[in-house]
């Protein structure tokens, strides 16, 4: 669909090996329990804007976010796989379920073509999700969020100020736990170059020992 202006459009149980929306506005229109393999939410140069819609129960894989805002839009129940978005905006969005390798970015791939130098990301709540693999990037900001909470992650504060400290201790560890922390550290520090100031970590990404995971862990923390 293309330069349209939907409303309360039924597109619900669906199953597709791919979905193309571009330039198009969409106000709460229903994609529950709809499967979708492919294609892309915000396709073509003009952006596109789905307000209020619901994608309830949906397993969305492999599909390219484009210029897509979503505003207070509902993904419960749902599975999110291999999504990077790097020009698409979330606002006031409900998440529960399973987001597997996800990335939200608040920097424009393309700042001159889609005319704005950031991407808007606040009032979404990722409480009931659980997060696999998934990075906030270039500078968004969690306490906008509502983040899930519990033992399998780690909220890192101010990571660019306490990522060196901590990579000094590191380097002090015994080398069977040394090399899984200065990984982690890396990936971790990746996030900070993109202009990230707090990290949602899961412990899983931490290292591949419950030892080494708990050291790190502890010092992510205190810092």
């Amino acid at each position: 669909m293309s330069g349209l202006r939907l409303e309360n459009e039924d597109f619900s149980n669906r199953r597709l090996r791919e979905l193309v929306v571009a330039a198009a506005t969409l106000v709460r229109c229903d994609f529950s329990r709809t499967r979708v393999a492919g294609g892309e939410f915000g396709g073509g140069f003009e952006p596109s804007e789905y307000v209020e819609c619901v994608f309830d129960g949906c397993r969305v894989k492999n599909v390219l976010p484009g210029r897509a805002t979503f505003i207070g839009c509902s993904f419960r129940d749902v599975t999110i796989q291999n999504l990077r978005c790097h020009e698409a905006q979330f606002i006031d969005c409900v998440f529960t379920g399973l987001l597997r390798t996800v990335t939200f970015s608040a920097v424009p791939w393309s700042t001159e073509r889609l005319g704005r130098t950031r991407n808007a990301y606040h009032g979404n709540d990722f409480a009931g999700a659980r997060l696999m693999d998934v990075a906030f990037r270039g500078g968004i900001d969690l306490d906008r969020q509502r983040l899930p909470e519990g033992p399998e992650y780690v909220l890192v504060r101010n990571a660019p100020e306490i990522l060196p400290a901590i990579r000094e201790q590191v380097r002090t560890w015994p080398e069977s736990l040394r090399l899984d922390a200065e990984t982690s550290l890396w990936i971790l520090e990746n996030d900070c170059e993109t202009g990230q100031r707090d990290l949602l970590v899961r412990r899983t990404l931490l290292g591949r020992t419950a030892e080494g995971i708990d050291k790190l862990a502890a010092l992510l923390i205190r810092s």
